[in-house]
Protein backbone atom coordinates (compact mmCIF):
# COMPACT_ATOMS: atom_id res chain seq x y z
CA UNK A 1 0.00 0.00 0.00
CA UNK A 2 1.25 3.15 -0.84
CA UNK A 3 0.56 5.70 0.98
CA UNK A 4 0.90 9.82 0.82
CA UNK A 5 2.54 11.74 3.40
CA UNK A 6 1.60 15.08 3.25
CA UNK A 7 3.15 17.87 5.77
CA UNK A 8 4.14 21.16 5.86
CA UNK A 9 7.13 23.02 5.61
CA UNK A 10 6.76 25.37 8.85
CA UNK A 11 6.10 21.88 10.97
CA UNK A 12 8.93 22.16 13.92
CA UNK A 13 8.97 18.23 14.55
CA UNK A 14 9.75 16.18 11.61
CA UNK A 15 6.41 13.83 11.22
CA UNK A 16 7.69 11.54 8.47
CA UNK A 17 10.40 10.85 10.34
CA UNK A 18 8.35 9.67 13.01
CA UNK A 19 5.89 7.68 10.68
CA UNK A 20 8.73 5.98 9.08
CA UNK A 21 9.48 4.57 11.94
CA UNK A 22 6.52 3.48 12.83
CA UNK A 23 5.92 1.24 9.15
CA UNK A 24 9.18 0.16 9.30
CA UNK A 25 7.99 -3.57 10.50
CA UNK A 26 5.38 -3.29 7.33
CA UNK A 27 6.53 -5.01 4.17
CA UNK A 28 3.76 -4.07 2.55
CA UNK A 29 3.72 -0.43 3.06
CA UNK A 30 5.75 2.75 1.01
CA UNK A 31 5.71 6.62 2.21
CA UNK A 32 5.34 8.47 -0.19
CA UNK A 33 6.02 12.55 0.90
CA UNK A 34 4.74 15.50 -0.43
CA UNK A 35 6.05 18.74 1.47
CA UNK A 36 3.18 22.01 1.35
CA UNK A 37 4.70 25.68 1.43
CA UNK A 38 1.53 26.51 4.11
CA UNK A 39 -1.27 24.75 5.55
CA UNK A 40 -3.38 26.08 2.79
CA UNK A 41 -1.92 24.06 0.13
CA UNK A 42 -2.26 20.94 1.96
CA UNK A 43 -5.59 19.57 -0.52
CA UNK A 44 -3.26 20.45 -3.97
CA UNK A 45 -0.32 18.35 -2.19
CA UNK A 46 -2.91 15.53 -1.62
CA UNK A 47 -4.14 15.97 -4.63
CA UNK A 48 -0.62 15.42 -6.08
CA UNK A 49 -0.04 12.46 -3.94
CA UNK A 50 -2.99 10.48 -5.34
CA UNK A 51 -2.96 11.30 -8.98
CA UNK A 52 1.23 11.93 -9.66
CA UNK A 53 2.26 9.16 -7.04
CA UNK A 54 -0.36 6.67 -6.93
CA UNK A 55 -1.23 6.86 -2.97
CA UNK A 56 -3.68 4.71 -2.14
CA UNK A 57 -4.47 6.93 1.06
CA UNK A 58 -3.10 10.44 2.28
CA UNK A 59 -2.05 11.57 5.59
CA UNK A 60 -1.79 15.17 6.36
CA UNK A 61 -0.10 16.37 8.72
CA UNK A 62 0.55 19.82 10.12
CA UNK A 63 1.43 21.94 13.28
CA UNK A 64 -0.73 25.21 13.69
CA UNK A 65 -1.03 27.56 15.95
CA UNK A 66 -4.87 27.87 18.04
CA UNK A 67 -5.34 31.12 15.69
CA UNK A 68 -5.11 29.32 12.46
CA UNK A 69 -8.21 26.99 13.48
CA UNK A 70 -10.28 28.78 11.08
CA UNK A 71 -8.12 27.62 8.27
CA UNK A 72 -8.83 24.37 9.25
CA UNK A 73 -12.29 24.40 8.31
CA UNK A 74 -11.16 25.47 4.55
CA UNK A 75 -8.38 23.28 4.96
CA UNK A 76 -10.89 20.07 5.56
CA UNK A 77 -13.38 21.58 2.50
CA UNK A 78 -11.20 21.62 0.02
CA UNK A 79 -10.22 17.87 1.03
CA UNK A 80 -13.61 16.48 1.06
CA UNK A 81 -13.13 18.20 -2.84
CA UNK A 82 -9.79 15.87 -3.30
CA UNK A 83 -11.19 12.74 -1.65
CA UNK A 84 -14.46 12.72 -4.11
CA UNK A 85 -12.38 13.27 -7.34
CA UNK A 86 -9.70 10.96 -6.45
CA UNK A 87 -12.03 8.72 -4.84
CA UNK A 88 -9.65 8.44 -2.04
CA UNK A 89 -9.34 9.34 1.75
CA UNK A 90 -7.06 11.28 3.42
CA UNK A 91 -6.61 11.11 7.21
CA UNK A 92 -5.58 14.49 9.11
CA UNK A 93 -2.91 14.34 11.76
CA UNK A 94 -3.33 17.88 13.22
CA UNK A 95 -1.20 19.14 16.29
CA UNK A 96 -2.59 22.87 17.82
CA UNK A 97 -0.59 24.74 19.27
CA UNK A 98 3.23 23.54 20.52
CA UNK A 99 3.98 19.53 20.39
CA UNK A 100 6.25 17.54 21.64
CA UNK A 101 7.81 14.25 19.94
CA UNK A 102 6.13 11.66 21.91
CA UNK A 103 2.62 13.55 21.18
CA UNK A 104 2.81 13.58 17.37
CA UNK A 105 4.58 10.11 17.47
CA UNK A 106 1.36 8.85 19.56
CA UNK A 107 -0.79 10.73 17.06
CA UNK A 108 0.94 9.47 13.41
CA UNK A 109 0.64 6.07 15.15
CA UNK A 110 -2.89 6.43 15.91
CA UNK A 111 -3.59 7.55 12.30
CA UNK A 112 -1.44 5.50 10.48
CA UNK A 113 -3.53 2.28 12.59
CA UNK A 114 -6.37 4.03 10.74
CA UNK A 115 -5.21 4.25 7.59
CA UNK A 116 -4.05 0.40 7.94
CA UNK A 117 -7.91 -0.39 9.14
CA UNK A 118 -9.22 1.13 6.10
CA UNK A 119 -7.15 -0.22 3.75
CA UNK A 120 -8.11 -3.85 4.77
CA UNK A 121 -11.28 -3.51 5.55
CA UNK A 122 -12.70 -0.27 3.55
CA UNK A 123 -16.07 1.35 4.77
CA UNK A 124 -19.45 1.26 2.59
CA UNK A 125 -20.74 4.61 1.99
CA UNK A 126 -23.00 4.13 4.24
CA UNK A 127 -20.66 3.60 7.05
CA UNK A 128 -18.24 6.04 5.91
CA UNK A 129 -19.84 9.10 7.81
CA UNK A 130 -20.26 6.46 11.36
CA UNK A 131 -17.17 5.77 10.71
CA UNK A 132 -15.08 9.06 10.23
CA UNK A 133 -17.16 10.32 12.90
CA UNK A 134 -15.50 7.03 15.17
CA UNK A 135 -12.16 7.88 14.37
CA UNK A 136 -12.29 11.66 14.67
CA UNK A 137 -13.68 11.18 18.36
CA UNK A 138 -11.17 8.40 18.83
CA UNK A 139 -8.17 10.72 18.17
CA UNK A 140 -9.58 13.04 20.52
CA UNK A 141 -9.83 11.13 23.58
CA UNK A 142 -14.08 11.40 23.71
CA UNK A 143 -16.98 9.00 23.77
CA UNK A 144 -18.83 9.05 20.17
CA UNK A 145 -22.01 11.23 20.26
CA UNK A 146 -25.29 9.85 20.36
CA UNK A 147 -28.07 11.68 18.12
CA UNK A 148 -31.56 11.15 19.92
CA UNK A 149 -34.15 9.90 16.97
CA UNK A 150 -36.19 12.89 15.78
CA UNK A 151 -40.09 13.16 16.73
CA UNK A 152 -42.10 13.32 13.74
CA UNK A 153 -43.71 16.63 14.97
CA UNK A 154 -40.35 18.15 15.80
CA UNK A 155 -39.22 19.24 11.95
CA UNK A 156 -41.83 21.64 11.60
CA UNK A 157 -42.06 23.06 15.27
CA UNK A 158 -40.80 25.66 14.71
CA UNK A 159 -43.78 27.28 12.14
CA UNK A 160 -45.44 27.04 15.36
CA UNK A 161 -46.58 30.86 16.68
CA UNK A 162 -45.47 31.83 19.85
CA UNK A 163 -46.89 34.68 21.55
CA UNK A 164 -45.32 38.30 20.20
CA UNK A 165 -43.95 36.17 16.82
CA UNK A 166 -45.19 36.71 13.53
CA UNK A 167 -45.56 34.12 11.00
CA UNK A 168 -43.23 34.35 8.37
CA UNK A 169 -45.36 32.58 5.72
Amino acid sequence: MKIGFIDCSSNTIDGFAIAGKECEGQADVELVRVTAPDILKAPVCAKKAFSENSADAAIVYFECADEDTDALALIHEKMIDVEIEQGKFAFFCVILGNASEELVQERIAEVLKRVLEHARAPPSIGQALDWMTGAATVMSGESAPSVPPASESEPMSFLEEEPGMHKLF
